[in-house]
């Protein structure tokens, strides 16, 4: 008799953590009673992930501060070792470190641990030609830049144009570096100095034309835009 209710309990607790948290523990009923996609996701979380319950609490809150607000569904894993893991209607990309989430992102932006949007400008490799002289006869230098197009120049962020600055310009010696939009404005760093880059009329090749505005170089590395 005694060994049967000992098997009882041990079917009990085990049937409780299928649930998702550890059976009655204080943060998976806190979970459950805020969230109402908890219980089906934690165990979705414990499946895909073959972790423990306490486990799949923390990656749960985890994408939670991703911003998914919806059961997550389908979690597979992929050929690198991460996990596509589906909710709210879209695919996030998710990395574990042990049995901890390291990172999460959504298409090339990185929502955690902390947001980074993807720098569109680090994409492309520079194109390189030959400067030469007014005559046209002799090489006098090189210059190099991209071409991107209108809407990534747009969304471009102080912090984009320091990576592509340090990453791109610096120490290259060119004798300038551009970013060129067909059909509409560009940025040139004259000289391959990134203390400062001037947003303008480009022609075909990255030469400046016209000044419309400088983005300059503060001490501690960003880049703060005044128009001319």
């Amino acid at each position: 008799m005694k060994k049967r209710i000992l098997s009882l309990v041990a079917v009990l607790a085990l049937l409780l953590s299928a649930c998702g948290g550890s059976p009655g523990s204080a943060m998976a009923e806190e979970l459950s009673g805020k969230y109402d996609f908890y219980e089906k996701s934690a165990e979705n979380i414990k499946k895909g992930f073959d972790v423990s319950a306490d486990d799949a609490d923390q990656i749960f809150l985890a994408l939670v501060e991703c911003g998914i607000s919806s059961e997550m569904g389908y979690i597979t894993k992929n050929s690198d070792g991460s996990f596509k893991v589906y909710a709210s209607g879209t695919d996030y990309t998710v990395s574990i470190d042990g049995n901890a989430v390291s990172s999460v992102f959504l298409g090339k932006d990185q929502l955690y641990p902390e947001f980074i949007p993807h720098n569109d400008l680090m994409d492309y490799e520079l194109t390189v030609k030959d400067v030469l002289n007014g005559s046209g006869d002799t090489v006098i230098g090189q210059c190099a830049y991209i071409r991107a197009s209108a809407k990534e120049l747009e969304e471009m962020t102080a912090d984009h144009l320091r990576e592509f600055a340090e990453n791109r310009v610096e120490g290259s010696g060119y004798n300038w570096v551009s970013i060129i939009v067909t059909g509409g404005n560009g940025i040139c760093f004259p000289g391959s100095d990134t203390t400062f880059a001037i947003y303008g009329k480009l022609d075909e090749e990255g030469m400046l034309e016209e000044t419309i505005g400088t983005w300059t170089r503060q001490s501690d590395g960003s880049y703060i835009y005044s128009e001319n």
